[in-house]
């Protein structure tokens, strides 16, 4: 697993006018990662502006980059790079899911009893610094897993 964040701003393209998403210090656009392999559906994680002018954003951005890059688990959507564009922050890029993050894919199984361990595990992957507040409630789902 690479722990090295790319920047793919010349890839992404097609990204959405308005967000999809809407967090307490960021929103989820979407758009389309244009390899020479494959097109993929992307998230765009994208900083709020007030959230780039506390002067601690940078590190605390940098610590979820760093954080994400080594999380391992099959249920957890990886982190494809960085885009550069939407604000004065990078944006983080990750594989679009259908399922949602992990508070739709849990909304969607209440009735499920192994509901709450749909990737959680993967947060206990050895990290240089423990997730960050919040990262268990938005981790994207990956499609198809658990019987999805």
């Amino acid at each position: 697993m690479s722990t090295l964040v790319v920047d793919i701003s010349n890839e992404v393209h097609t990204v959405a006018a308005r967000a999809v998403k809407y967090g307490g210090w960021s929103d989820i656009y979407t758009g389309i990662w244009d390899r020479p392999e494959r097109k993929t559906k992307v998230a765009l994680k994208v900083y709020r502006n007030r959230s780039a002018l506390d002067p601690k954003s940078p590190r605390r951005v940098q610590r979820e980059i760093s954080v994400w890059k080594r999380l391992s688990h099959p249920n957890v959507q990886e982190m494809c790079g960085l885009y550069y564009g939407l604000g004065p922050l990078p944006a983080l890029v990750s594989p679009w899911s259908d399922e949602g993050d992990i508070n739709d894919y849990l909304a969607k199984r209440t009735s499920d009893p192994n509901r709450g361990s749909c990737g959680l595990g993967a947060l206990g992957t050895p990290a240089p610094q423990p997730p960050l507040h919040g990262m268990s409630t938005r981790v994207s789902v990956q499609e198809g897993v658990l019987g999805a």
